[in-house]
């Protein structure tokens, strides 16, 4: 069972939601937001939705930004940490690079969103109760800290 917040929105997608968070003007980074609690049951998910912003020039340290972000879970008690990426399958994401030469490219930003369920990503995931602080990783980026607490019904 998942807050309101984060029900309606179709999982493992690169689109906004009514859980993505909305970032400052001119703020450059990640943002995530998770759910505060969800239940322990046969149907969990975890959901993790972020919206985010780079210059074009942080783009183009990668071959796929969205593919190479971190996703990590770690336990408050065990401090154990649970690391995967959103790589779906054997599916290989085309190489994005914008124009350096273009005029206004350094001040270009691009930004977007991901709202992805840890469990689909993270085969893994142990499913018992815990609290995990969740964050994301890319390049030298770090998202801001969430938690989330798991608990039977």
């Amino acid at each position: 069972m998942l807050p309101e917040t984060f029900t309606d929105i179709p999982l493992n997608n690169y689109s906004s939601g009514t859980c993505s968070p909305i970032l400052d003007d001119g703020f450059l980074g990640i943002r995530i937001a998770v759910p505060e609690s969800i239940v322990l049951d046969t149907e969990m998910v975890l959901p993790v939705c972020g919206s985010y912003r780079f210059p074009a020039a942080f783009w183009n340290r990668f071959e796929s930004l969205r593919y190479e972000m971190a996703m990590v879970a770690v336990n408050a008690e065990t401090h154990a940490p649970l690391i995967c990426d959103l790589h779906y399958l054997d599916y290989v994401p085309e190489p994005r690079k914008f124009n350096e030469a273009e005029v206004g490219f350094a001040e270009k930003t691009v930004g977007g969103w991901f709202n992805a369920d840890f469990l689909f990503y993270h085969r893994e995931f142990p499913r018992k109760p815990a609290r995990y602080h969740l964050f994301v990783l890319i390049g030298e980026e770090k998202s801001n800290v969430a938690t989330v607490r798991i608990h039977k019904p």
